[in-house]
């Protein structure tokens, strides 16, 4: 069994969220406003069912690539259920 990954914003990614930063593609906000303080891929691509896995993939990676969230193992300290 794969181990479960969550998603999270860091501080420039909440500070982005927070300020509803207008260069950032809507695409990434949305994003940013699903993952808040910690979602797993598969409530990611619920909340977001509207686009492709494949680009949801992309813009995940590209997303922890310019800082705004990052990708963790999911364990009982984040709170998160499994």
């Amino acid at each position: 069994m794969a181990l479960q990954r969550i998603y999270r914003l860091t501080e420039a990614g909440s500070e982005a969220w927070e300020s509803q930063d207008p260069d950032l593609p809507i695409e990434y906000q949305r994003i940013l406003g699903v993952v808040g303080e910690g979602a797993d891929l598969k409530v990611i691509r619920t909340s977001l069912t509207s686009y492709p896995e494949n680009e949801l993939l992309e813009w995940l990676a590209t997303a922890e690539e310019l800082g705004l969230i990052e990708c963790l193992p999911a364990s009982p300290s984040l709170g998160l259920q499994r």
